[in-house]
């Protein structure tokens, strides 16, 4: 089968159908990051850590923050790759370097 780049489902979301007894995706919103001939990746953006919060992180990666940030939920991104951690943000970094930050690509 080869790979047709019109059809990637690169920034489409994944809605878990009703009736889908997978635990690691039962009732899971997953926006697909990226999608090649090479494979997918996607991030689930509909599951809490119920008792982890931004600060958690930022004091664990020793980075500072606004205050606003500390109540910020931290989101299960997936059952693939537990050791690692995407940062979603918005304008609020207002283009702030953070290439010197522990992981950060630019």
């Amino acid at each position: 089968m080869t790979y047709d780049a019109q059809l990637s489902l690169k920034g489409e979301f994944l809605i878990a159908m009703p009736g889908l007894d997978d635990p690691n995706f039962s009732h899971t919103v997953v926006c697909i990051c990226e999608h090649t001939e090479d494979g997918c990746v996607g991030i689930i953006i509909n599951r809490t850590y119920p008792t982890l919060f931004a600060k958690d992180i930022f004091d664990e990666l020793n980075m500072s923050f606004v205050p606003e940030a500390a109540s910020a939920s931290v989101y299960f991104g997936g059952p693939v790759h537990m050791n690692e951690m995407f940062i979603l943000h918005g304008p609020p970094l207002n283009g702030r370097d953070l290439s010197g930050s522990p992981r950060f690509l630019p």
